[in-house]
């Protein structure tokens, strides 16, 4: 697949969200997990009677039409100054329900970065075509030591996923090899600086295998609101002993499309010094909350490489359902996927995917 087939398959899935939007939109349900009606000021509640008063009590009369005669730009920033708090309100409900999405389904790679110690069991049954059926466990976890230094954290944790800023990959269908889960991490990760508008936070330890790896790796972060829109940027360079430098960016769009359904535009880069080239992936997702205890989520994605030149080596059509069963702490997913990968001439590969998780966390 060239480099047209990759821009074509991005258009061709910016087009799909736009006719699921419709879709999703129309679905209200009673419960969310995302309950934002705690926020002082809803925009379904604000009617012209509201929006007068909050007129009204900013602006008076007397400040709109001054005796002595006021400038037709400050009269403008007093009239219009009443759209101040739902502007305020759409921003910080955009952000809160991409921070609560990414709990529940516990995908993106800041839930458990900035949760403190917690260990995640899950048991993965796995359906693909031609009745082959696999079986994969997967432990995950963090210890943080309490008697540390407040502003060194020394923790241990197991290793982390190979693709962890795709929040849609086929790596959840990838068998794990004995190896990779004997590998752990032993580090000291400092408190977040900041610096020139982007938090950082520096981190060397040990990758434990059948060797031991040292690594060094410094995570610069960026997160602001721009009008409806939420916006998270990550750039992560890293050292290895066993392969020398790499480099992670990552750029993620929010944006709230009603009460329960939250869009997400997430494009990815991998490089690394040993090979010397990309990996590439851009991931269109829709988030939607049917109750309290289930949600819904659904994507398109589109991977590739950098050499010999930028090229596709696979799409990906997913929907992922999960449920929690009892508390906050056991869930169920319910996973069928789509792949068309060039190894395979891009033949469609469907599969379906069944996993039962529990948490441990305070």
């Amino acid at each position: 697949m060239s480099h047209s087939g990759f821009g074509t398959f991005i258009y061709f899935s910016i087009f799909l969200v736009n006719i699921l939007l419709p879709f999703a939109v129309q679905a209200q349900p009673e419960n969310s997990i995302l309950d934002v009606s705690a926020q002082e000021i809803t925009l379904d509640t604000i009617d012209i009677d509201t929006a007068d008063d909050l007129e009204e009590e900013t602006c008076s009369e007397e400040e709109i039409y001054p005796e002595d005669k006021t400038e037709s730009t400050e009269i403008d920033e007093c009239f219009l100054s009443f759209l101040d708090a739902p502007q305020k309100y759409v921003s910080s409900s955009v952000e809160s329900m991409a921070r609560n999405m990414d709990e529940f389904f516990t995908t993106n790679r800041d839930f458990y970065e900035k949760s403190g110690s917690y260990l995640s069991l899950k048991q993965n049954v796995l359906f693909r075509e031609r009745g082959l059926i696999e079986y994969t466990s997967k432990v995950k976890f963090k210890l943080r030591f309490p008697n540390t230094e407040k502003n060194l954290k020394l923790f241990f944790e197991s290793p982390e996923d190979k693709s962890p800023y795709n929040i849609s990959t086929q790596s959840e269908n990838t068998p794990t090899t004995i190896a990779e889960e004997s590998n752990y991490i032993l580090g000291v990760q400092a408190d977040s600086g900041e610096g020139f508008g982007w938090k950082y936070k520096p981190t060397i330890g040990l990758n434990v295998d059948s060797t031991i790896d040292p690594f060094i790796r410094l995570r610069f972060s960026k997160e602001f609101n721009f009008a409806k829109w939420n916006i998270k940027w990550d750039e992560v360079p890293y050292w290895y002993n066993s392969f020398g430098w790499a480099f992670d960016s990552y750029f993620e769009l929010n944006r709230k499309i009603s009460k329960d359904n939250l869009f997400r535009a997430a494009t990815f880069a991998h490089w690394k010094d040993e090979t010397d080239q990309f990996e590439l992936s851009q991931v269109f997702s829709m988030f939607h909350t049917i109750s309290k205890e289930k949600a819904l989520s659904y994507y398109a994605g589109v991977y590739g490489e950098s050499e010999p030149k930028v090229y596709t080596t696979h799409f990906l059509l997913g929907l992922n359902y999960r449920q929690s069963i009892h508390k906050d702490y056991l869930f169920i997913e319910i996973k069928p996927q789509i792949s068309y990968q060039k190894i395979n001439r891009f033949h469609a590969e469907h599969s379906i995917q069944f996993s039962l998780e529990m948490i441990f966390k305070k």
